[in-house]
């Protein structure tokens, strides 16, 4: 899923930031032991800096071009063009950049080391505790990025719990969720429609069995019809937003909706008979009925019904006096539906989008309802066979065992980058912990003598402390704008498990130089 995939592409962003950041900032502080040796030979700080870096900045060239060797073994087709290139161009600017820029905080760093420290090796360790406050500071803001993407997870969890509880009348329906390529390769890629005529021959031969039903629904809501008005995707547009069923007799049937004989006739003879509730007053009833026939009339087909070959409208009226479940994953509408337009739906006078769909899959998708009994027999092997879908193993699942797979993949997703982002979430505080103990070398003998004057920790360590109040400040501010709150608890919980590090690592640390000063 497109959630599945952003998380995938921050999270490798954060380790890269974190793995990268670390290595090339201890690579660039351990160069600082041949500095000196190369100032005396006549070396600039910049050209030992430059020199030191360019292995780094040759190898980031490379992964240009090998994104783009990976994308052509695994994008079917691939041919060199200015397109694949830019995007293979976008692909590696994040490995870029972050390199880009620790590699410009290496440089700073030995830049603004004094050529007499450089030659007596006397090294100060606060260009490399700036430089790892910023990659504290930037890998926090990735990691509160990937936390954010869990949002979406979390949200499609809880729709799926609340779909459940609507979809409680359904939840023993059996309706289509997989199915093999088989023989079909080509109709998958576009380039037959055999496999769709199969499903349609097959459908066709169990449409009036016990056990089989045809139910497909969809909403109109206000804001697609405006703009199909403003578009002018067809001359008229319905007057108010609706819903519309694609409901086989038998479904029709079992709801206690009643026909004369008369439309299971002209059904039979591929005309397409639409029931419109009598609520509609004469102007809407037209405008209906206008776009029905103009929207049923746009696409051809390749598998043939009696309607596509002989287009034929026929509609009636009928007074809205029950309600219908509207077989709809959309939490925000209501679960029952009053007053529907309703297609009375035969293999007959099925349109080109309908006639195709028939083994769409999924909650929303799906057409084709079975109960266990006809599951068993019109899914077998031999059944199957007849239409040469034997290779194709169709996959009917109840309701609630789709819903529970569903929720079970969301659940393996959270627990997954759960794990990564709690990993990554330890190596943030180990490079607290290095911050903290750079800042307390870099300042020993000070922070000794303030603490046996009585200085509070704050106060001696003011400065990893505004650190972290400053990063998680900031942070918190970015996730209340994205309104994420998956980030707000993230960020303040990160925060107390920060600080309470910090209280700990600076009362050890100015203790330990405490120590070390009076031995001394």
């Amino acid at each position: 899923s497109n959630s599945f995939n952003q998380l995938t592409f921050i999270i490798v962003c954060i380790v890269t930031v974190l793995l990268l950041g670390i290595t090339i900032i201890a690579d660039g502080y351990l160069s600082y032991r041949t500095l000196g040796s190369y100032l005396l030979l006549g070396w600039s700080r910049s050209s030992f800096a430059l020199r030191h870096l360019m292995p780094i900045l040759v190898s980031e060239l490379a992964v240009y071009p090998l994104v783009c060797i990976v994308m052509s073994l695994f994008t079917h087709g691939f041919i060199w063009n200015i397109q694949l290139l830019m995007q293979a161009l976008i692909i590696a600017l994040p490995v870029i950049a972050v390199v880009l820029l620790l590699s410009a905080l290496v440089i700073l760093m030995i830049i603004s080391v004094k050529p007499v420290d450089a030659i007596r090796n006397r090294i100060t360790k606060r260009g490399m505790l700036i430089a790892l406050a910023l990659v504290y500071a930037i890998a926090s803001t990735c990691v509160l990025e990937g936390v954010h993407s869990i949002d979406g997870p979390i949200g499609e969890l809880a729709k799926s719990v609340e779909v459940a509880r609507m979809w409680h009348p359904v939840l023993n329906q059996r309706i289509m969720y997989h199915h093999l390529v088989g023989q079909d390769g080509a109709s998958v890629s576009g380039q037959s429609t055999q496999y769709a005529k199969d499903a349609f021959a097959w459908y066709r031969s169990i449409e009036d069995k016990p056990g089989v039903r045809l139910i497909y629904t969809s909403f109109f809501d206000a804001d697609i019809l405006q703009d199909w008005r403003n578009g002018s995707v067809y001359k008229h547009v319905p007057s108010k937003p609706f819903w519309s069923f694609v409901a086989s007799p038998k479904y029709l049937q079992d709801q206690g909706f009643t026909v004369d004989s008369d439309v299971k006739n002209l059904a039979r003879q591929g005309v397409r008979i639409y029931f419109i509730p009598d609520t509609y007053n004469p102007q809407e009833q037209t405008s209906m009925r206008q776009w029905l026939q103009e929207s049923d009339n746009l696409t051809s087909t390749d598998v043939s019904t009696k309607f596509t070959a002989h287009p034929q409208f026929a509609f009636r009226t009928y007074h809205p006096s029950r309600e219908w479940f509207n077989w709809s994953t959309d939490i925000h509408h209501k679960v029952m539906v009053k007053d529907p337009i309703i297609f009375y739906a035969t293999s007959d006078n099925l349109n080109a989008s309908e006639s195709e769909s028939l083994l769409a899959g999924g909650l929303d998708n799906s057409y084709i309802k079975l109960n266990d009994q006809a599951a068993a027999r019109y899914l077998s092997d031999a059944y199957t066979a007849r239409y040469h879908l034997d290779d194709n193993h169709l996959q009917f699942l109840q309701v609630g065992e789709c819903i529970a797979g569903y929720q079970k993949t969301i659940m393996q997703t959270l627990q997954l980058f759960g794990s990564v982002i709690l990993l990554i979430t330890l190596l943030m505080l180990i490079l607290l912990i290095a911050i903290i103990a750079m800042f307390a070398a870099c300042y020993q003998e000070s922070i000794a003598v303030k603490r046996l004057l009585g200085f509070s920790l704050l106060r001696i360590f003011s400065m990893p402390f505004l650190l972290v109040g400053l990063v998680q400040g900031v942070l918190f501010i970015i996730a209340s704008i994205e309104r994420t709150r998956s980030g707000m608890i993230y960020v303040l919980i990160s925060a107390i498990i920060e600080f309470i590090l910090l209280t700990i690592q600076t009362y050890y640390l100015s203790n330990k130089h405490i120590t070390s000063m009076v031995k001394e």
